[in-house]
C-alpha cells in the first residue's frame, strides 16, 4: 500500500522537482548573503565599493566576488556614495561631503560641513557630482574643493532617481516619468511615455542607456535618446536595491545580500534580445511571469483542506480509500521552500533540494516551469494560484495528480 500511495502523490513531487539548471538568472558571484548589510555602493575602475551598516567600506572584485575591507568602520552614516576623479565621495546623513581613498579607505572632509543635508538624489558625471535637494534645486559640485552652484530652476523636488548616461543627466520622478536634463543649464525634457517607470526600484546608467529593475524583478533597458525601452531577456530576480554597471556587465545586490552578474555583451549570463523595434507591453507574459515567480517564492506547506475538496481526491476516496488517506497524510507532512536558488521539498522527513528551476511563461494565474529529468524528455509543470496564498501544482496536462500547498 505504501508504494501505491507514493505513486499517487510523490509522482507530482518528482515531476516538479527534478529540474534543470536555472537559466537566465545571471551568475551568482561570491558567497550568498555577503552583502546583506550594504547601505550604499558604486563602481570605480572595474571594482565595486560598498558601505555596510556596520560602517565598514569594502572593495569587491566583481568577477570572483572576493572582497576586502578598506580602512576602519567610519562610514555607518553614509547616505550616498559616488565615484569621480579616481576617488570615492560620500555624502553623510548630516549633509557633509567626504573624499575617500579607494586604496586604503582614508578620508577627509570636502567643502563646508552640512552643505548637502537636503540631498535626495545624486550621481557623478564627468568628474562632477550632481545632486538634487528637497527644495527641488539641482546643484553641481566640484569634488576637489567642495565648491557648488545651482543649475537651472527648482524643478526637481519630485525626483526619485538621478542617473548619468550619454554625457547627460536623467531623472525618474515619483510619478514614474523619465526626464533628460542638460547638466550645463538644468533645462529638461520628458522622454517616453509619462509614468512608464513608476515601478522602478533601482537603476544605473550604462553607456548610452539606462538599466532599471522593477519592483517585480523585471529588468528593462531604456534608450536615452528616445526613451524607448525593452525588457531584458532573462527571468526576474529578487527585489534589487543596488545596481552597478562595471566592466561591461550589470551587477546587482539582491535584497538578501547576494551579488549577481548579468552580462549584457552576449558572453554569458543574460543578454538583451535583438531590437525588433517593437515596444514590449509591461503586462506581457514575461512580466506576468515575474509577478507570479515572486508570489511563488517563499515557504509553503501541504494544504490538506483544499486537497480534500478536490474532485480527484473525492474520486480516489471512493475507489481506493486507503490510498487516498495515505496521500492526504503525506500532504500534511509536506513543506516546500522556493528561492532564486531553487526549490527545496521536505516530505515524510526526507529533504530534496534546493534544485534549480526554469520559468517558461505565465498566463492569467498560472505560472509554467520546465523540468528535464536525466535521460528523459523535458516536461512542464503548471503552478495555478488559487488565490494569493494557495496553489495547485501539477504536471502540465495531468491535473488529476496535483499537489495543494498553502503559504506559511
Amino acid at each position: 500500500m505504501k508504494g501505491k500511495s507514493l505513486s499517487f502523490c510523490v509522482f507530482v513531487v518528482a515531476a516538479a522537482l527534478l529540474l534543470p539548471g536555472q537559466t537566465g538568472h545571471g551568475k551568482a558571484v561570491g558567497k550568498a548573503g555577503d552583502w546583506a548589510g550594504t547601505i550604499a555602493g558604486v563602481a570605480l575602475d572595474g571594482r565595486i565599493y560598498t558601505v555596510e551598516s556596520s560602517g565598514a567600506l569594502y572593495v569587491t572584485e566583481p568577477e570572483t566576488g572576493a572582497w576586502k575591507q578598506l580602512g576602519k568602520n567610519d562610514f555607518a552614516n553614509t547616505k550616498f556614495l559616488f565615484a569621480a576623479s579616481g576617488k570615492l565621495f560620500s555624502i553623510e546623513k548630516d549633509g557633509s561631503l567626504y573624499a575617500i581613498s579607494p586604496v586604503d579607505g582614508s578620508w577627509k572632509g570636502v567643502g563646508k560641513a552640512g552643505e548637502w543635508v537636503g540631498t535626495i538624489a545624486g550621481v557623478a558625471l564627468n568628474n562632477k557630482i550632481y545632486t538634487v535637494e528637497s527644495s527641488g534645486a539641482l546643484y553641481v559640485t566640484d569634488p576637489a574643493s567642495g565648491a557648488w552652484k545651482q543649475v537651472g530652476k527648482n524643478d526637481f523636488a519630485a525626483t526619485k532617481f538621478l542617473f548619468s548616461a550619454a554625457n547627460k543627466l536623467f531623472s525618474i520622478e515619483k510619478d514614474g516619468s523619465l526626464y533628460a536634463i542638460n547638466p550645463a543649464d538644468g533645462s529638461w525634457k520628458r522622454l517616453g511615455q509619462a509614468g512608464s517607470w513608476a515601478g522602478t526600484a533601482a537603476g544605473v546608467g550604462a553607456g548610452a542607456r539606462i538599466l532599471t529593475v522593477e519592483a517585480n524583478g523585471i529588468y528593462y533597458e531604456t534608450d536615452t535618446t528616445s526613451g524607448a525601452w525593452k525588457e531584458l531577456a532573462h527571468p526576474p530576480l529578487a527585489p534589487t536595491p543596488f545596481m552597478f554597471f562595471c566592466a561591461g556587465a550589470l551587477y546587482t545586490i539582491e535584497k538578501g545580500g547576494s551579488l549577481f552578474q548579468l552580462r549584457l555583451d552576449g558572453k554569458g549570463g543574460s543578454s538583451a534580445p535583438p531590437d525588433t523595434g517593437l515596444a514590449i507591453d509591461k503586462k506581457s507574459a514575461a512580466s506576468v511571469a515575474g509577478n507570479l515567480t515572486f508570489a511563488f517564492m517563499g515557504k509553503w506547506v501541504g494544504d490538506a483542506a483544499t486537497y480534500e475538496k478536490d474532485p480527484a481526491y473525492k474520486e480516489a476516496l471512493k475507489t481506493s480509500p486507503e490510498m487516498a488517506k495515505a496521500a492526504l497524510g503525506m500532504l500534511k507532512t509536506m513543506a516546500m521552500s522556493v528561492t532564486l536558488d531553487g526549490i527545496t521539498m521536505e516530505i515524510m522527513g526526507e529533504k530534496i533540494g534546493p534544485i534549480p528551476y526554469s520559468v517558461i511563461t505565465a498566463s492569467g494565474n498560472t505560472l509554467t516551469i520546465e523540468s528535464v529529468e536525466a535521460g528523459k524528455p523535458p516536461s512542464r509543470q503548471d503552478i495555478l494560484f488559487l488565490d494569493a496564498t494557495h496553489i495547485k501544482m501539477a504536471e502540465k496536462g495531468n491535473e488529476a495528480k496535483a499537489l495543494f500547498l498553502v503559504k506559511k
